[in-house]
């Protein structure tokens, strides 16, 4: 029996043209196609982009803030073509959202699972399948004098496309995270000093 070869994301991986007989390869591909995204092993050398500012309020507030069920739709910048697809709605270990949008004509879909929690200090996701070949994120609120909060996002990512994606996106993408990252800061300082004064 001839083998015909189908593409895959994975490559190219022969499958027998009878499906009533699927045979081992064919079945190998359908249980790595549907199988959950998982979480990837940290790489040797990441790269790392941090984002850090003052916060007039607690630790406390700043953390029920990021917990808010609609913290994540307003921590998304209008530019950003993205949508909150799915959400557990909570910051535990193990919880999920997923991210739907575009980055012009290109559909783009995050999808973050959360590892670290511990209130009201700091929270973590790692993106399991997404536009990076690695991201993981650690939201800190830090305290501060004067009863503040230093709030600070530590993220190590690598870019799609390996050494090429570093020379030619990594000026680009810095500049996006900077960008995003001071709009985010805003909101939450809004959000948080806001309700301070209610």
């Amino acid at each position: 029996m001839a083998l015909r070869a189908v593409p895959l994301p994975l490559g190219w991986i022969p499958v027998t043209p009878n499906p009533s007989r699927p045979g081992p390869w064919t079945l190998l591909a359908l249980r790595m196609l549907s199988a959950e995204p998982t979480l990837r092993p940290r790489p040797r050398s990441p790269l790392e982009f941090v984002h850090e500012s003052v916060i007039a309020a607690t630790p406390e507030r700043v953390f029920a803030f990021h917990e808010s069920p609609e913290a994540l739709t307003l921590l998304i910048p209008p530019w950003e073509k993205m949508r909150v697809s799915t959400s557990s709605g909570s910051l535990l270990p193990g919880s999920r959202v997923v991210l739907e949008g575009r980055a012009g004509l290109i559909p783009v879909r995050w999808v973050a699972i959360h590892t670290e929690y511990d209130p009201p200090r700091l929270f973590a996701d790692q993106q399991v399948s997404g536009p990076f070949a690695y991201w993981y994120h650690r939201h800190e609120c830090l305290p501060a004098p004067g009863n503040q909060t230093l709030l600070r996002d530590h993220v190590e990512y690598l870019p799609p496309l390996g050494f090429l994606g570093r020379l030619i996106a990594g000026p680009l993408i810095r500049k996006k995270l900077t960008r995003m990252f001071t709009y985010r800061h805003e909101v939450t300082r809004k959000a948080v000093q806001a309700t301070a004064t209610r």
